[in-house]
């Protein structure tokens, strides 16, 4: 049997659940707190009925009494039975005689959770997946974990991340996170990962396409290979290189083809005789005239009209005939 070591008078004010209990003609409710050796608690602040038994009219809301400051998550505090009494007396509880039995001193361990460094590593590839643009079936994320895990408080952790404004998921980049329990927050901190995702690009097939050479579909295959390689804005499907550009310089078998490797195929010689044709509203008319300059699709070209010698100018379509608007 736990034996009784005090039996204090203890002024009320804070709890009315409890003094509402304190019969009028002075009697003892027969309120019993039974500290306990040890006793885990929640955190930020240690509450009586954390660390002790409390049975009689009132218990619920004499345990919910705050005493002291809790210990960090996993760190313990060892509190004596007097001075938690004395706290509730200098808290103010009047007409209620309280039997203290137990312990009398607590240690009061503080709850805790641990964040690991492969959770934190794993949150952030989460985050990374779900924000790049890139298919996460052929991208591969690789996250530098932290050297130390975190220490918290329970409850539900959450993690909020983000980049540098000018990264791109391309190659290495540093990301800020916020962790938070409950959400409050806990801690800040910075993860390093490298994304390196794959797409296809147009390279030149089993020869050498030389310079100046119109490329056509034999001279160019499809291929796949790592974005971050890729020093300039490439090609992504054949039909957009064939028939319509020539090798600036001679490009080598494998050599992935850039927009600074080709030039626009020409479409218009200077002093050439274009077909033209020209629309306005239910009028449409097809002519022939000089072109002035060297244009390919898509660029505009001054032609002369060979009986006015007025000139004018149109946009050259794919097929060579110049379009006048």
């Amino acid at each position: 049997m736990v034996k009784s070591w005090a039996r204090l008078s203890l002024i009320m004010l804070a709890v009315a659940g409890v003094a509402a209990a304190a019969p009028t003609d002075g009697a003892a409710p027969g309120v019993v707190v039974v500290f306990r050796e040890e006793a885990y608690v929640k955190g930020p602040v240690v509450r009586l009925g954390e660390i002790a038994d409390i049975e009689g009219a009132g218990a619920a809301a004499l345990g919910e009494v705050e005493i002291v400051a809790a210990a960090q998550p996993g760190a313990s505090k060892r509190l004596d039975a007097g001075l938690v009494v004395a706290r509730l007396r200098n808290a103010g509880y009047d007409r209620l005689e309280v039997e203290v039995k137990g312990a009398k001193s607590v240690e009061a361990k503080t709850l805790h959770q641990e964040i690991t460094p492969d959770m934190i590593a794993g949150e952030l590839r989460s985050y990374i997946e779900q924000s790049m643009p890139w298919d996460p079936l052929i991208t591969e994320v690789e996250v530098v974990p932290p050297q130390q895990g975190i220490v918290a408080p329970e409850g539900k952790v959450g993690f909020e991340w983000r980049s540098a404004p000018d990264y791109a998921f391309v190659g290495q980049g540093s990301f800020r996170g916020s962790v938070t329990v409950d959400g409050a927050p806990l801690r800040t901190l910075t993860c390093k990962a490298t994304v390196e995702t794959y797409v296809n690009v147009v390279v030149a097939a089993a020869a050498t396409i030389p310079q100046g050479k119109i490329i056509m579909p034999g001279d160019i295959a499809k291929e796949t290979r790592l974005l971050s390689s890729l020093k300039e804005p490439s090609f992504q499907d054949p039909a957009e290189v064939a028939g319509r550009f020539t090798a600036r310089s001679s490009i080598v078998p494998g050599q992935v083809i850039d927009k600074r490797l080709v030039a626009p195929r020409v479409l218009v010689r200077r002093k050439q005789m274009v077909g033209v044709e020209m629309a306005s509203g239910a009028l449409y008319v097809q002519t022939q005239a000089e072109a002035q300059s060297d244009a390919a699709e898509g660029e505009s070209v001054v032609c002369l009209n060979v009986n006015s010698k007025q000139p004018f100018v149109g946009v050259v379509r794919a097929d060579g005939i110049v379009v006048v608007q």
